[in-house]
């Protein structure tokens, strides 16, 4: 039982550095602000290109300032597709977990209020209970 739980463990681990690839912020700063200029970057030669010619454009800098990062990213996806490709990979991945905790949280109060419904239907029929067998000892 215990290889297959290691093994479980190890694919899982996998998985989790696919979906969330490290916790270095610093790299992903492109994204945030796409007009700054890189230090250094582990960028392939056609993202380098795309980010160079994305980082030039003027109208696209407007366009920044008003959009979130994602509508950002994903407007410009036509004409950058190889650089928008690699920032909504990133992006997304705080979009999926919000969803997350904002349905957890919805889905939480809903339990919680049934709960209490719950409880205050029983306190009510366990009165009507002992109020009813109350009167059925006195005869």
């Amino acid at each position: 039982m215990i290889p297959i739980i290691l093994e479980h463990l190890a694919c899982l681990e996998t998985r989790v550095e696919d979906y969330f690839p490290s916790n270095n912020v610093d790299e992903f700063d492109w994204i945030r602000n796409p007009f700054v200029k890189l230090t250094d970057s582990n960028f392939e030669m056609c993202e380098e290109k795309e980010l160079a010619s994305l980082s030039s454009d003027r109208g696209l800098r407007m366009n920044h300032a008003e959009l979130p990062p994602d509508a950002f990213w994903i407007s410009i996806m036509h004409e950058y597709p190889y650089i928008a490709k690699k920032a909504i990979k990133v992006v997304l991945q705080f979009s999926t977990s919000y969803l997350y905790e904002l349905r957890f949280s919805i889905l939480n109060n809903i339990k919680n209020k049934k709960r209490e419904k719950g409880f205050r239907t029983l306190r009510k029929n366990w009165g009507y209970a002992s109020h009813t067998s109350d009167l059925i000892l006195q005869q």
